[in-house]
Protein backbone atom coordinates (compact mmCIF):
# COMPACT_ATOMS: atom_id res chain seq x y z
CA UNK A 1 0.00 0.00 0.00
CA UNK A 2 1.20 3.69 -0.63
CA UNK A 3 2.74 4.57 2.53
CA UNK A 4 2.17 8.27 2.33
CA UNK A 5 -1.41 8.69 2.06
CA UNK A 6 -2.96 5.18 2.39
CA UNK A 7 -4.11 4.73 -1.03
CA UNK A 8 -3.72 1.67 -2.73
CA UNK A 9 -1.66 1.58 -6.08
CA UNK A 10 -2.91 -0.21 -9.27
CA UNK A 11 -0.70 -1.56 -11.90
CA UNK A 12 -1.72 -1.88 -15.61
CA UNK A 13 -0.97 -4.70 -17.46
CA UNK A 14 -1.70 -5.86 -21.47
CA UNK A 15 -0.64 -5.60 -24.50
CA UNK A 16 -0.14 -2.50 -27.10
CA UNK A 17 -3.07 -0.70 -27.86
CA UNK A 18 -5.74 -2.07 -25.39
CA UNK A 19 -6.18 0.95 -23.71
CA UNK A 20 -4.20 0.70 -20.66
CA UNK A 21 -3.36 4.39 -20.55
CA UNK A 22 -7.35 5.69 -21.84
CA UNK A 23 -8.62 3.87 -18.46
CA UNK A 24 -6.28 5.46 -16.47
CA UNK A 25 -7.55 8.78 -18.08
CA UNK A 26 -10.67 7.53 -17.07
CA UNK A 27 -10.22 6.63 -13.65
CA UNK A 28 -8.36 9.71 -12.83
CA UNK A 29 -10.93 11.81 -14.98
CA UNK A 30 -8.58 13.25 -17.44
CA UNK A 31 -9.58 14.27 -21.13
CA UNK A 32 -8.90 11.17 -22.95
CA UNK A 33 -5.87 11.65 -25.74
CA UNK A 34 -3.80 8.92 -27.09
CA UNK A 35 -0.60 8.76 -25.88
CA UNK A 36 2.16 6.06 -26.18
CA UNK A 37 3.38 4.37 -23.44
CA UNK A 38 7.29 4.05 -23.78
CA UNK A 39 8.35 3.42 -19.80
CA UNK A 40 6.87 2.50 -16.84
CA UNK A 41 4.61 5.99 -16.15
CA UNK A 42 2.61 6.29 -12.55
CA UNK A 43 0.01 8.67 -11.82
CA UNK A 44 -2.54 8.85 -9.20
CA UNK A 45 -1.55 6.00 -8.07
CA UNK A 46 -2.12 3.99 -11.45
CA UNK A 47 1.48 2.53 -12.60
CA UNK A 48 1.15 2.43 -16.58
CA UNK A 49 3.43 -0.26 -18.29
CA UNK A 50 4.35 -0.45 -21.78
CA UNK A 51 2.40 -3.32 -23.60
CA UNK A 52 5.58 -4.44 -24.62
CA UNK A 53 7.10 -5.83 -21.06
CA UNK A 54 3.57 -8.07 -21.93
CA UNK A 55 4.43 -8.95 -25.28
CA UNK A 56 8.34 -9.45 -25.58
CA UNK A 57 8.75 -12.64 -22.41
CA UNK A 58 12.03 -11.17 -21.72
CA UNK A 59 10.56 -8.21 -20.45
CA UNK A 60 8.16 -9.59 -18.56
CA UNK A 61 10.91 -9.27 -15.44
CA UNK A 62 9.93 -5.60 -15.22
CA UNK A 63 6.12 -6.27 -14.74
CA UNK A 64 7.45 -8.48 -11.48
CA UNK A 65 9.31 -5.75 -10.23
CA UNK A 66 6.90 -3.00 -10.73
CA UNK A 67 4.13 -5.25 -9.23
CA UNK A 68 5.64 -4.84 -5.67
CA UNK A 69 4.70 -1.38 -5.69
CA UNK A 70 1.29 -2.12 -6.74
CA UNK A 71 -1.76 -3.63 -3.99
CA UNK A 72 -3.99 -5.00 -7.47
CA UNK A 73 -3.00 -6.02 -10.86
CA UNK A 74 -4.83 -5.28 -13.57
CA UNK A 75 -4.84 -7.09 -16.61
CA UNK A 76 -6.58 -5.25 -19.33
CA UNK A 77 -7.63 -7.04 -22.46
CA UNK A 78 -9.00 -5.83 -25.32
CA UNK A 79 -12.22 -6.97 -26.85
CA UNK A 80 -10.92 -6.84 -30.30
CA UNK A 81 -8.09 -8.64 -29.97
CA UNK A 82 -7.09 -11.50 -32.15
CA UNK A 83 -3.86 -12.79 -29.99
CA UNK A 84 -3.29 -13.80 -26.50
CA UNK A 85 -0.23 -12.67 -24.80
CA UNK A 86 -1.41 -13.50 -20.60
CA UNK A 87 -0.20 -16.86 -19.87
CA UNK A 88 -2.01 -19.23 -18.47
CA UNK A 89 -1.69 -18.83 -14.75
CA UNK A 90 0.20 -15.63 -15.21
CA UNK A 91 -0.98 -13.80 -12.19
CA UNK A 92 0.86 -16.53 -9.87
CA UNK A 93 3.51 -14.62 -10.36
CA UNK A 94 2.23 -11.51 -8.88
CA UNK A 95 2.31 -11.10 -4.81
CA UNK A 96 -1.19 -8.76 -5.36
CA UNK A 97 -4.12 -10.01 -6.23
CA UNK A 98 -5.63 -9.49 -9.62
CA UNK A 99 -8.57 -8.89 -11.66
CA UNK A 100 -9.39 -8.18 -15.28
CA UNK A 101 -10.87 -5.60 -16.80
CA UNK A 102 -11.69 -5.73 -20.88
CA UNK A 103 -12.29 -2.77 -22.84
CA UNK A 104 -13.51 -1.37 -26.10
CA UNK A 105 -16.63 -2.97 -25.89
CA UNK A 106 -18.29 -0.62 -27.59
CA UNK A 107 -16.89 -2.14 -30.83
CA UNK A 108 -16.98 -6.07 -29.68
CA UNK A 109 -19.80 -6.61 -27.41
CA UNK A 110 -19.22 -10.13 -27.85
CA UNK A 111 -16.59 -10.96 -24.99
CA UNK A 112 -16.31 -14.07 -24.36
CA UNK A 113 -13.40 -14.49 -25.99
CA UNK A 114 -11.36 -12.18 -24.07
CA UNK A 115 -13.15 -13.26 -20.87
CA UNK A 116 -11.86 -16.45 -21.16
CA UNK A 117 -8.18 -15.03 -22.13
CA UNK A 118 -8.68 -13.41 -18.55
CA UNK A 119 -9.65 -16.27 -17.20
CA UNK A 120 -7.00 -18.40 -18.15
CA UNK A 121 -4.23 -16.27 -16.99
CA UNK A 122 -6.26 -16.19 -13.43
CA UNK A 123 -8.51 -13.33 -13.61
CA UNK A 124 -11.65 -14.45 -11.57
CA UNK A 125 -12.69 -10.66 -11.39
CA UNK A 126 -13.43 -9.43 -14.83
CA UNK A 127 -15.17 -5.91 -15.91
CA UNK A 128 -16.45 -5.06 -19.25
CA UNK A 129 -15.58 -1.73 -19.88
CA UNK A 130 -15.85 1.03 -22.61
CA UNK A 131 -13.97 4.08 -22.09
CA UNK A 132 -15.85 6.01 -25.00
CA UNK A 133 -19.30 5.23 -24.07
CA UNK A 134 -18.26 4.76 -20.32
CA UNK A 135 -20.25 1.43 -20.39
CA UNK A 136 -18.85 -0.59 -17.46
CA UNK A 137 -16.85 2.39 -15.78
CA UNK A 138 -19.67 2.93 -12.52
CA UNK A 139 -19.36 -1.14 -11.67
CA UNK A 140 -15.33 -1.35 -11.75
CA UNK A 141 -15.06 2.13 -9.80
CA UNK A 142 -17.52 0.52 -7.46
CA UNK A 143 -14.84 -2.05 -7.10
CA UNK A 144 -11.84 -0.47 -7.12
CA UNK A 145 -12.96 2.32 -4.21
CA UNK A 146 -14.37 -0.60 -2.11
CA UNK A 147 -10.80 -2.09 -2.96
CA UNK A 148 -9.34 1.47 -0.98
CA UNK A 149 -7.95 3.14 -4.50
CA UNK A 150 -9.40 6.47 -5.37
CA UNK A 151 -7.59 8.59 -7.73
Amino acid sequence: MSKKDGVKKLIFIGQRGVGKTTLSQVLCGEEIRYQKTQTIQVKSHIIDTPGEFLERKVLNRSLLVSSYDADLVVMVEDATAEQMFFQPGFTAMFPAPSIGVITKVDLQPDTAKARRRLEYAGARTIFPVSCTTGEGMDALRSYLREFGYSP
